[in-house]
């Protein structure tokens, strides 16, 4: 069941983090918030914290709309998720099926 959810995370999360950065261009920050929400949600029950921290951080920065913020966290959170996601095919890579 974890790999399935690991499967399912890796996945879903590339439409995801493309409509939170059409989010950001639009300033729509009911949007972001929402995004961000579903990522952190999605990130923390598949065990990748550090993209869940950082979703939460970007959430919190939606709700008082500070766009320079929201801006400055977007590229490390893609990283964090680049990273994330790296780990996540290497261990899936070494489950015995």
């Amino acid at each position: 069941m974890v790999q399935e959810i690991v499967d399912l995370t890796i996945e879903t999360m590339g439409p995801q983090i493309r409509e939170l950065e059409a989010a950001i261009e639009a300033e729509d920050w009911p949007q972001v918030k929402r995004l961000s929400h579903r990522l952190k949600g999605t990130w923390g029950s598949s065990g990748a914290q550090r993209a869940s921290a950082m979703a939460a951080r970007m959430e919190d920065q939606a709700k008082s709309q500070a766009l320079g913020r929201i801006k400055e966290l977007y590229p490390p959170l893609v990283e964090i998720w680049q990273q994330t996601q790296t780990a996540m095919r290497d261990w899936l890579s070494e489950v015995p099926v």
